[in-house]
């Protein structure tokens, strides 16, 4: 791809968004870019390299250990950033660092290039993503809003729930996190539990729930209503990660 004018003897880090489902999704400049880096760093180089083939070419892949960030960082930077060579950074699907691995990885490489007296480019290849996705098509307002990830399975999830329960007072009446499906019952139910005892034994009536799941995908879905007629049974034999969103303005 054309190579905008260089101020660092570095290699430019590429952080390249990736289809959540459709293929079709991916853009011409992110095919460019990861056929013309020097090295791939994936969280599954069996997923990244199927993309690849589907591509029609190879490219050099570099397994993402989210527990070993700081040292993937450490041997991107020295063994190819260092040396003039380009890298990119892709994870399963979807833009990389929104809650998927790679914030810490951008955060160390900016960090050993000042300590270089370097300037490191990091380069966003924007593309698909599942939060922008679900936010799209669900009619609420994004400007202030709440994105959680996945919740904590044990710990600090109950605090962060508590939390929770007063972010419509602060203006944050958008909530959004992404769940599994084969936990989504659990979530919900804990959803459920967040506001009667601040806004009554109604409350739930006044929050509306959408829950989009298979997003790009043959059997996309997406289930509106309000979060106390969430049908769980229906769901549980469901595979796969839903995006939940939860519009909390009329409890205000």
């Amino acid at each position: 791809m054309p190579r905008s004018p260089r101020h660092s003897q570095l290699g430019r880090f590429f952080i390249v968004a990736t289809p959540i489902g459709n293929l079709a999704d991916l853009t011409e400049r992110a095919k460019q870019t990861l056929e013309s880096v020097a090295l791939i760093a994936c969280e599954d180089t069996r997923q990244t390299g199927q993309l690849l083939h589907h591509l029609g070419f190879r490219t050099p892949l570099l397994h993402l250990d989210q527990r070993r960030q700081l040292t993937l960082a450490a041997k991107l930077y020295h063994d190819y950033l260092a040396r003039g060579l380009d890298v990119a950074l892709v994870s399963d699907a979807g833009t990389p660092a929104i809650n998927d691995p790679g914030g810490q990885i951008v955060e160390a490489l900016l960090k050993l290039a000042r300590n270089d007296d370097e300037r490191l480019e990091v380069v966003p290849i924007p593309g698909a993503s599942a939060l922008t996705a679900a936010l799209s098509v669900a009619g609420v307002p994004a400007e202030r809003l709440v994105f959680l990830g996945f919740l904590p399975k044990k710990k600090g999830r109950q605090t962060l729930l508590k939390q929770l329960a007063s972010y419509p007072e602060l203006g944050l009446t958008t909530i959004v996190c992404f769940e599994s499906m084969q936990r989504i019952e659990r979530t919900v139910a804990d959803f459920q539990s967040i506001w009667p005892a601040r806004y009554g034994p109604t409350a739930n009536q006044n929050v509306q729930l959408i829950v989009l799941r298979e997003l790009t995908k043959l059997h996309e879905e997406i289930w509106r209503g309000p979060l106390d007629t969430w049908q769980l049974t229906e769901h549980r034999a469901v595979k796969g990660e839903a995006v939940l969103i939860l519009d909390c303005r009329n409890l205000t």
